[in-house]
């Protein structure tokens, strides 16, 4: 009787075991939680939780890609960039028009009758102060064309310290100039500023005012900023007269005449 009595006990916590997780027992019947985590390896990723990424170099047009709709861009050496979109399982890809760069003057003057980058464009050198001086070439059809023996050196002689003190003062030699750092020439000679004279004085000009404007006169065909951009060096009265004016991307010649 007693062992029956301890079956009896015993039975329905087995039957309860085999229900659910009672009689202080817990059993895994192997239903995934709510979690979602079924045993797989820890960190796995599902196929397409990875984020969308470019490729390092630019796409061929027209080779496999796989992200629809996934728009990269690339350096195109102009300030446009080329655009690549992946479109019906290919990439797509946009390279801009970038317009052609400016023709610039060689940094030391060419050799004559080279070919040169465009038919007009004017290259100076140097700093002497006399703009028609410095050296010079020219583009043309046949190449550069380089004129010679344009001006005599100038005179060298000691220049006064400063652009006023050398104004209207008495000076020796015809044709010196002086230039100094604030941008002002100063020209030695008797028949500037006015009628000609025996007395040899120092005529000066102080450096442009605009806005913009270089203080020191700047080389045909070297770069400028400001398209548009004017600029007035020298006077009559020193003799070292010149305009400038920013053509685009460079200095080009504005002719400036002197009163008769």
């Amino acid at each position: 009787m007693r062992v029956t009595s301890l079956l009896l006990l015993v039975a329905p916590c087995a039957l309860a075991l085999a229900l659910a997780t009672g009689c202080g027992g817990n059993v895994d019947f192997g239903i995934p939680d709510a979690s979602g985590d079924d045993g797989g390896a820890d960190g796995a990723d599902a196929p397409g939780d990875a984020p969308a990424s470019c490729p390092t170099a630019q796409p061929a047009f027209g080779a496999a890609c796989t992200i629809e709709g996934l728009q990269c861009q690339y350096a195109s050496g102009c300030p446009a960039a080329t655009l690549a979109k992946c479109a019906s399982g290919k990439w797509d890809v946009q390279i801009p028009d970038c317009p052609a760069p400016a023709p610039t003057c060689p940094t030391t003057m060419p050799t004559a009758n080279t070919a040169c980058p465009k038919v007009g464009l004017e290259c100076a050198y140097g700093e002497d102060p006399r703009p028609q001086c410095r050296p010079h070439a020219s583009c043309s059809n046949s190449g550069w064309q380089i004129p010679i023996g344009l001006c005599a050196p100038a005179p060298t002689l000691t220049c006064p310290t400063t652009a006023a003190a050398a104004a209207n003062q008495a000076c020796s030699a015809e044709g010196a100039y002086c230039t100094y750092p604030s941008g002002a020439v100063c020209g030695c000679g008797g028949c500037l500023g006015g009628p000609c004279s025996m007395n040899k004085t120092w005529h000066c000009d102080a450096p442009p005012t605009t806005a913009g404007c270089p203080k020191t006169l700047p080389n045909l065909g070297t770069g400028c900023l400001t398209n548009g951009l004017e600029c007035d060096y020298g006077s009559c009265s020193a003799g070292d007269i010149a305009g400038r004016k920013c053509d685009g991307t460079v200095w080009v010649d504005v002719p400036m005449a002197c009163p008769a």
